[in-house]
């Protein structure tokens, strides 16, 4: 409790120089306490002392080594004070222990993005920082970005994909296709550019060139894990369930704990459902598609009170989805009628692929 009042106060109260004062004059927590460097480090970094910050968050990481908090810490650091390498060698440590989870990875994408925007040729930076404002929910300036990468170098199969990705989840596929198509006449064994072309068939449900289009990626980048999800969704869709989970328990080989996959194999044992559903959670807390699941699962079984709970992560984390409002519906007014499914297969695709 002394110590995260401090780390408030440096955080929140700019009272960073009180915390420095307090902590240096301790030096029996300082030599037993791995999170006490912590809280001195944040108090260095938030008074813009780097070179005392690092130094205090190494004393942290030596005390303990495999506290992920530390190290993207440590690598925060080194990228504010200008030591780029260092920095992506940290991230890219960090994303080899592969006990990291999706909050951490997602963290550590944008941190890379923002040194590659610092340390990239123009193109490129342009075509990094139109990733980090899509990320972050600035859609018309990623947008803009993305043109401006194509506007410095016509051959930026990246940007094409991005602009593609956009506008397919903004419910323009003719407009995804175009771009999806110019990055495909550039490069065609290039699988974002197959993949992209995929998912505009799949979400005119011509799922016969769909499949057509996945396998090619998937021959392409057979390691790809939204290429192995988006080619399982195209054979449920197409009723080939034995082969959906050929590919899916070949993607749990490449990454065990992949929460669509879990998600998916839900629609193909139905005995046992409700142990994937909660298995994709497990993996993944922020898997919309998984939590709707669980609350018409229980709506069926005309469970309310459960679903109503099942349902609570979704307006926390998309209040506006469809679904949601259609489910939330039926519990208010308790429907005993016989369920029917309000599932929107467009929408719960782009939930699981993006």
């Amino acid at each position: 409790i002394y110590l995260a009042r401090l780390l408030t106060a440096a955080l929140y109260n700019n009272s960073a120089k009180e915390s420095i004062k307090t902590l240096e004059k301790d030096d029996k927590i300082l030599k037993k306490s791995d999170y006490a460097n912590y809280v001195l480090s944040v108090s260095y970094f938030e008074n813009k002392n780097y070179a005392k910050a690092l130094g205090a968050i190494n004393k942290a990481i030596s005390k303990a080594p495999d506290c992920i908090n530390y190290l993207h810490f440590k690598e925060k650091i080194l990228s504010q004070s200008g030591n780029y390498k260092a920095a992506l060698k940290i991230i890219d440590e960090i994303e080899k222990s592969k006990i990291t989870n999706n909050f951490i990875t997602e963290v550590l994408n944008n941190d890379k993005l923002y040194i590659l925007i610092k340390t990239s040729k123009k193109d490129k930076s342009k075509l990094y920082s139109a990733k980090l404002l899509f990320q972050t929910g600035e859609y018309q300036k990623g947008l803009k970005e993305a043109q401006a990468a194509i506007s410095l170098n016509k051959k930026n199969l990246e940007a094409y994909i991005l602009i593609g990705d956009y506008y397919i989840k903004n419910k323009n596929p003719e407009k995804a296709k175009e771009y999806y198509t110019r990055a495909y006449e550039i490069k065609q064994k290039y699988a974002p550019a197959l993949m992209g072309i995929g998912h505009y068939y799949y979400i005119n449900n011509n799922f016969n060139l769909a499949n057509e289009y996945y396998q090619k990626a998937y021959k392409a980048d057979p390691q790809n894990e939204q290429v192995i999800l988006s080619l399982a969704s195209t054979l449920i869709a197409e009723n080939k369930k034995e082969d959906a989970k050929y590919y899916l328990k070949k993607l749990l080989k490449i990454n065990q704990n992949s929460d669509g996959a879990y998600y998916l194999f839900s629609k193909l044992v139905p005995d046992i459902k409700e142990q994937y559903l909660r298995k994709a959670i497990s993996i993944n807390p922020v898997n919309v598609n998984a939590w709707l699941d669980l609350a018409e699962l229980k709506i069926y079984q005309k469970n309310f009170k459960d679903a109503e709970e099942y349902l609570f992560p979704v307006k926390i984390i998309e209040p506006d989805n469809t679904r949601y409002m259609k489910l939330k519906h039926i519990i208010d007014i308790r429907d005993t009628k016989p369920y029917k499914s309000s599932m929107n297969k467009q929408e719960e695709f782009l939930n699981l692929i993006f």
